[in-house]
């Protein structure tokens, strides 16, 4: 999909059709998003017929490849242990475990290739295979130790239940198990979600929520909603037994969360039944508001289809004064664009540096030809992250912007 062709039709503004939304259940992380903004969760999840009939494609880091191969790496790891009768590292059988992956390091580049694979198939992909194996090279020894440190916490039970994402194998009460990214779901509550730890045994039910990054707000939140699909999970768990231990596992602390009780539980399934009847009524009548605000737009996947996006940056400007680095990136959308010996001219539509109707000049510094030709062959754009460099000291201000290797270029019309 990676191909000039492919990127060239992305990179033109597509107004989605909105009976093509692919929504069976909510999972903890689009029910949060939903809430956040119900625009941007419909942008994300609507099919798109210009693109095979998927969802919009996401844009990509190399952390959140690393995030997703750690999981892996874990949820492999713990496939392996059980696979050898190793219940923890360094108990008698990890000699076993150990032969068996080379280590930890070959377990992690192995997953890592499988997933830089899935990034070069992306059309929003800017970097090449090397790209992506050089930054992990560069952060191989923090990356094994955060491993290590996740691998340290397993305390795996004596069961003949083991699995990793299969479920519909296991479509029956879970007495003893040791489960890794294992789908629960309940109909009743219309949620599912993915535990990255399940451990079950006659006396104790243990989720593991494993986090690569930072701590965020919604971590809390999102495990509790993994303890309330558990508690109302119909085929895993009929007899409605509770988590008793919820842990945020983080690379360098973990953080444990109070299981609801419950009348707790049975008070936030009601609540949350309410609400997602509202939540579905929204998705039915295809009434899908927009939040705009600094902290939902930053990293926002679709703002380059969500016209509110545009007016809010228009009405909320940039203090540059406030600025250090003497340099900026920011959006755009341009009109009347023009092409004058190695650069463009254009007039401000929107933007949160420049005035509308200004007049600017746009440069595309390197060689980035997908840029150059979508520039060539348009009228009005919608540019993402650019460059926009001033002299605070001497009160200067540019009326440039400067395209770099990150830099979308949209065609609007």
């Amino acid at each position: 999909m990676n191909n000039l062709i492919i990127s060239k039709k992305f990179y033109k503004i597509i107004l989605p059709n909105k009976n093509n939304i692919d929504f069976q259940k909510f999972s903890p992380s689009t029910y949060l998003k939903f809430k956040k903004c119900p625009k941007q969760w419909l942008l994300e999840n609507i099919l798109f017929d210009e693109f095979n009939n998927t969802k919009y494609p996401s844009l990509i880091f190399p952390q959140s490849l690393i995030g997703s191969a750690i999981h892996k790496t874990i949820e492999d790891l713990i496939f392996i242990m059980k696979d050898y009768q190793c219940n923890k590292v360094n108990d008698i059988n990890w000699s076993k475990v150990k032969s068996s992956i080379i280590s930890l390091k070959e377990l992690f580049i192995k997953n890592a290739q499988e997933e830089i694979l899935k990034y070069l198939n992306n059309p929003r992909n800017k970097r090449s295979k090397e790209d992506y194996e050089i930054y992990i090279d560069d952060n191989i020894q923090n990356i094994v130790f955060k491993i290590k440190t996740m691998a340290s916490k397993l305390k795996l039970d004596n069961t003949k239940v083991n699995s990793k994402k299969q479920s519909t194998k296991l479509n029956f009460e879970l007495i003893n198990a040791n489960l890794s990214e294992f789908k629960i779901s309940s109909d009743k509550l219309n949620f599912f979600g993915y535990i990255d730890f399940l451990k079950i045994n006659n006396e104790i039910i243990e989720i593991y929520d494993f986090k690569t990054g930072l701590e965020k707000e919604n971590d809390e939140k999102q495990i509790l909603l993994y303890s309330l699909i558990w508690k109302f999970d119909e085929v895993h768990n009929p007899s409605s037994r509770n988590a008793s231990k919820l842990t945020l596992a983080y690379s360098n602390n973990d953080k444990e969360i109070q299981p609801l009780e419950n009348t707790q539980l049975n008070k936030k399934a009601d609540e949350l039944i309410t609400e997602i009847s509202n939540l579905k009524n929204i998705i039915n009548n295809k009434s899908f508001e927009a939040y705009p605000s600094i902290d939902n737009c930053k990293y926002c996947n679709v703002k380059q289809l969500c016209n509110e996006h545009w007016n809010f940056i228009d009405e909320n400007k940039l203090d540059l004064s406030n600025i250090n680095d003497n340099s900026v990136n920011s959006n755009i959308e341009v009109s009347n664009l023009s092409k004058e010996d190695d650069r463009w001219t254009a007039t401000v539509s929107h933007s949160d540096i420049f005035k509308k109707n200004q007049n600017i000049i746009i440069e595309n510094r390197g060689e980035f030809s997908l840029n150059r030709d979508i520039l060539n062959s348009s009228k009005e754009v919608r540019i993402l992250n650019f460059n926009y460099y001033f002299d605070n000291e001497q009160q200067i201000e540019q009326n440039k912007i400067v395209l770099n290797k990150f830099t979308e270029v949209f065609q609007f019309k």
